[in-house]
């Protein structure tokens, strides 16, 4: 695995968080007898950081992001360094002391993973000495992006210099467990944009309200989801101003802070029927939303390019579909049309 920070610089981005090569074990068929059953097994590089910092090179490759890191001096290393070459690696530590993180997923179909086995102890090279060391870059950022693996000290020291810089931050949760780990530094407002998806927002919403919500019937149809979602959203609103909520196939809700009554919209995707993959679609998402953002498009079209972006992503074998280029945008004027009808949902 693969340790990053990521940030988007007014020059170029740069992005930080964690990087790993995934083992994906898609077994044919499963039961209780421990026996050793047939299967697809693929090795990709990944990891939430690696992954948006893949796809942000590829959209915007007249702006690369920089990445900072570490690797291990091993053949995990050079596979992630590789996958990399469209991104300015420069602040990739690669180092003899411990080996590249992995993360070996089982997985059901296109259900997403039953569990997952992560060693990441490379992720303490990360640590705040690194990052004050890199302070001149980070203040010069226009959006830092990070995740829920690098330790919590860490986070803070990056969250108080882009509070110090006024820089906006964009934290992808990554899983439900870890969710919750920056707001225990009760730094409010301190985050500018989230990206959850249901289950962590709702359990994020519980942290912070400190309330424990039924979690049966929650998906009996979209309304009821949709309901749910607008309300731990609301729940989230005071600490993080701009809330992108990811609804798998239903969509996206975007909730967004204003001087008078929140903004809610939702919308909807098409379902898609050939699908190839599920992994680094709520990737894809965040970095077409990010990509639009940068260039100045207002949010319906940021939403847009967000979900025309993870569309590609659902329908590649790849993770980061290499289809994915700036000339893809540029070429493709639908990317910048809304395809979906955004509706208030109050």
């Amino acid at each position: 695995m693969f340790i990053l920070l990521s940030c988007s610089l007014r020059s170029e981005h740069l992005i930080m968080t964690l990087a790993v090569i995934a083992v994906y074990a898609n077994c044919y068929d499963v039961d209780d007898s421990n026996k050793i059953t047939a299967g697809n097994v693929v090795l990709s590089p990944g990891g939430v950081a690696r992954n948006i910092a893949d796809a942000i090179g590829r959209l915007q490759s007249n702006n690369p992001p920089y990445f900072i890191g570490a690797i291990g001096n091993d053949s995990a290393g050079t596979l992630l360094w590789n996958s990399l070459e469209h991104v300015n690696r420069d602040g990739i530590l690669l180092t003899k002391n411990c080996k590249t993180a992995c993360c070996a997923i089982e997985i059901e179909g296109l259900h997403g993973p039953t569990f997952a086995v992560n060693d990441m102890d490379i992720h303490k090279l990360i640590t705040p000495k690194m990052i004050y060391e890199h302070e001149g870059i980070i203040s010069k950022s226009s959006v830092l992006i990070f995740d829920a693996n690098i330790p919590l000290e860490t986070m803070k020291a990056i969250l108080v210099l882009c509070m110090k810089h006024e820089i906006t931050v964009w934290f992808e949760p990554t899983d439900w467990n870890i969710v919750t780990k920056p707001f225990t530094l009760n730094l409010k407002n301190a985050i500018t944009y989230i990206s959850p998806n249901f289950k962590e927002l709702r359990l994020l919403s519980q942290y912070l309200t400190g309330k424990t919500y039924e979690s049966d019937s929650l998906y009996r149809n979209l309304n009821t989801l949709l309901e749910n979602a607008r309300d731990y959203a609301l729940q989230v609103l005071p600490f993080v101003p701009n809330i992108v909520v990811t609804l798998g196939k239903y969509g996206v809700l975007m909730v967004k802070k204003n001087s008078n009554n929140p903004e809610i919209m939702f919308y909807e995707s098409t379902e898609q029927h050939n699908k190839e993959n599920v992994f680094g679609v709520g990737d894809c998402m965040a970095s077409g939303y990010i990509v639009a953002m940068q260039n100045g498009l207002p949010v319906e079209q940021c939403i847009s390019v967000g979900m025309n972006t993870a569309l590609q992503s659902v329908i590649s074998p790849q993770t980061i579909p290499e289809t994915l280029s700036y000339g893809f945008l540029t070429k493709s004027p639908q990317m910048f049309e809304l395809p979906l009808t955004g509706r208030i949902y109050l």
